[in-house]
């Protein structure tokens, strides 16, 4: 799988000049048939023992399901504990797209639920009523 973590540089100094996103981790992940894409998921909230890798994906937010199908991933979470400024929610946007598209290679666009149905934005501030693609 190859993860996508925050630049935590870039978030403290708001820097333009920096990546929003560090260089990709590549890790091997232990996943049930079908199960692939939520492991990798839930693998980004745990940091690699870098400077400036940071994640959006907190300890308290809860994926009901990830799965694949044809060219989409749907990446379903809880509403409980889904809140934050736009910067957080759009790093977490981010963090799982590129993760995803990533990590598999069918995978071209993500579609975000929140408690099994598409909603209009994940956190308030961005509209994730349409698959993203980056």
């Amino acid at each position: 799988a190859n993860l996508y973590y925050v630049n935590e540089a870039y978030v403290i100094s708001g820097d333009e000049s920096l990546e929003r996103l560090m260089p990709p981790e590549t890790v091997t992940i232990e996943a049930a048939p079908g199960a692939e894409a939520k492991a990798v998921i839930e693998a980004l909230k745990t940091l690699p023992d870098k400077e400036n890798y940071g994640t959006m994906i907190l300890e308290g937010i809860t994926f009901n399901d990830v799965h694949i199908e044809g060219d989409t991933a749907y990446v379903d979470l809880s509403r409980e504990n889904l809140n934050g400024s736009s910067l957080q929610e759009g790093f977490l946007i981010s963090q799982i797209v590129r993760t995803l598209r990533g990590t598999f290679s069918e995978v071209a666009q993500v579609q975000f639920l929140v408690d099994g149905a598409v909603a209009e934005s994940l956190m308030g501030h961005i509209d994730a009523s349409k698959p993203f693609t980056e």
